[in-house]
Parts: C-alpha cells; sequence; structure tokens
C-alpha cells in the first residue's frame, strides 16, 4: 500500500491511491472488524502496537489512505515529494 500511496503523491495518478484504497478495503472485509484479532508483521506480532509491524501502523496506514494529502509516509525520510 505505501507504494501505491507514494507512487500516487509522487505522479499524481488518481489510479495509484484507488487502487491502495481497493486493496485495503479487501483486506479489512477480509481481517474482520475487531483490529485486535489481526495478524502482526511478525512471528509475534499478532496483537502488537508497534508502528512497523503493529496496529498503530495499520491504523496509520488505513487513515493515510483515506487522506494522503495530510500524512506523510513514515518510511520515507521527510515524507515523499509533491506531485508535479
Amino acid at each position: 500500500m505505501e507504494l501505491l500511496l507514494t507512487a500516487h503523491e509522487i505522479l499524481g495518478e488518481p489510479e495509484h491511491l484507488a487502487a491502495a484504497r481497493w486493496i485495503l478495503a479487501a483486506a479489512l472485509e477480509s481481517l474482520g472488524p475487531d483490529p485486535r484479532t489481526w495478524p502482526g508483521g511478525g512471528p509475534d506480532a499478532a496483537g502488537s502496537m508497534g508502528l512497523m509491524t503493529g496496529l498503530a501502523g495499520t491504523l496509520y496506514l488505513l487513515v493515510r489512505a483515506a487522506h494522503p494529502d495530510r500524512l506523510a509516509s513514515v518510511g520515507l525520510p521527510g515524507g515523499a515529494p509533491p506531485a508535479g
């Protein structure tokens, strides 16, 4: 998702944002309504609250997909450059 969101920011292509949102919607439907049951990013990360492999990172990505103009990538120093 981060690749698609960053591509949207840099290139300004709405298709990248639409693809990221479509993938996230499918993932949310598959994972169910309770974030506490979602898997984490490592073998022992289920239920982790961490930014990179836990629930905080997942929720940050969801909010970033909803409002990409308000949140920069935490994985890129300084965030992505503006489109154009």
